[in-house]
């Protein structure tokens, strides 16, 4: 047991006698020690400050004070500027990624909320052949509504926050008309290109069912050249395309040369199914570049579309719930074909289109904005429920071809596009 124990023992009264009178016997002789080194003349007297606190002992304890103070000064003076570093290291961190996030990732992200032209919907055979948004988009668009202007390739080039510049190229052209690209630009969801022309919709009256309400059971002569009166008590407008009457429609064809080609839209004078229309035309070895078919019971919509053999660029999509969606496939063509010439493979193909088209809301809102795209699966149903029935279509054909379609009970007028 330690000394310093025994006392703490000894102070508390838990020591025996015997051990009680050793600590004694100790202090005592502690205590005559201390007596004797006090009364001793050399030993210094403790009492007295100015002995213990000498000039030399003062100067040593503010050397020290002032060494103190100089190293906490300067260790003060290193923890700020490690803390300003670690500061300055973090600020500089957290505005790298401010502008990294501003640089790659908010330009994307931003994207995300607006139509992404550019977006990658489909992969061909080659690492490079990819199918953009935009080009699968205006192929189905196009093959619906421009029969003058179809398209299926569009370059995209990104700048970011929903803002893109597009390039319209052609890749198909007849009757040796020059290829015409366009420019364009679509910024947040707002188009524009720089020659409006190249997606100008045909007139509605470009085929003359479209001209008022049209009873489809019925020829177009018993009720143009035969019109009631309607309930109002006014008298139905008779119809006339943009080449006039049709009389005066022949007049222009009669007057083309006659050994060069020309496209025309042609009016026939009574709906037909699709099958009797193919039929029809193969006698003259005719196929028609577009078709327009009948989507209500009543002629007043806008006039909509496809084309039986298109061709343009193989381009990718998903064929699983878009069968046959497109006429151009490469592998496929003769099974394309056969499928094309009847009813079933026409009504799959025009209303794949239809379905897809209805799904491209963003897309429409630019190329479209008043079509609702209910109006397109209102159209899909009445088609798949009533069949593929054509009331016009768009054909290239010399003068004399031209003029043999125009003397059949078929055909009531044919409009020739002159360029």
């Amino acid at each position: 047991m330690k000394y310093r124990e025994l006392l703490q023992l000894y102070k508390e009264g838990k020591l025996n006698e015997t051990e009680q009178k050793e600590i004694e016997e100790a202090l005592e002789k502690e205590q005559a020690l201390l007596d004797f080194i006090l009364d001793q003349e050399d030993v210094p007297n403790f009492s007295e400050e100015e002995d213990v606190y000498s000039e030399s002992k003062k100067e040593q304890i503010e050397q020290r004070e002032y060494e103190m103070e100089e190293r906490f000064q300067k260790q003060l003076q290193k923890s700020i500027r490690r803390a300003f570093r670690k500061m300055g290291m973090t600020v500089g961190a957290v505005l790298l990624a401010c502008l990294l996030l501003i640089e790659f990732v908010l330009p994307h992200l931003v994207d995300y909320f607006y139509y992404d032209p550019g977006k990658t919907v489909g992969q061909g055979n080659e690492a490079e052949d990819k199918t953009n948004q935009i080009s699968l988009d205006l192929a189905v668009y196009s093959e619906l509504f421009l029969p003058e202007y179809m398209r299926d390739d569009v370059r995209v080039t990104e700048r970011g926050y929903g803002n893109y510049d597009i390039q319209i190229i052609q890749n198909v052209a007849s009757l040796g008309e020059p290829f015409v690209d366009a420019g364009g630009k679509i910024e947040r969801n707002h188009l524009t290109v720089f020659d409006p022309n190249i997606l100008k919709r045909p007139v509605d009256n470009v085929f003359e069912w479209n001209m008022n309400s049209m009873d489809p059971s019925k020829t177009l002569e018993e009720q143009i050249e035969q019109p009631k009166e309607l309930p109002d008590g006014s008298v139905e407008i008779s119809n006339m395309s943009p080449g006039g009457t049709p009389e005066e429609c022949r007049e222009t064809i009669d007057q083309l040369e006659e050994e060069k080609y020309y496209k025309a839209y042609v009016t026939l004078n009574q709906v037909l199914p699709y099958e009797t229309m193919y039929k029809f035309l193969k006698q003259y070895e005719i196929l028609p570049d577009w078709c327009a078919i009948q989507c209500t019971d009543q002629m007043y919509h806008k006039n909509i579309g496809f084309s039986i053999y298109q061709s343009g660029n193989n381009i990718a999509w998903d064929k699983e719930t878009y069968p046959l969606l497109r006429t151009v496939d490469g592998e496929a063509y003769d099974e394309i074909e056969k499928m094309m010439q009847t009813e079933e493979g026409a009504c799959t193909h025009f209303t794949s289109m239809l379905h897809y088209m209805s799904k491209q809301t963003r897309f429409l809102k630019m190329f479209y904005p008043e079509l609702e795209p209910e109006t397109l699966e209102e159209s899909a149903e009445y088609v798949e429920k009533n069949g593929v029935k054509i009331y016009g279509m768009l054909i290239t054909a010399d003068r004399a071809t031209l003029q043999k379609l125009d003397d059949t009970e078929e055909v009531y007028s044919i409009y020739v596009l002159k360029r």
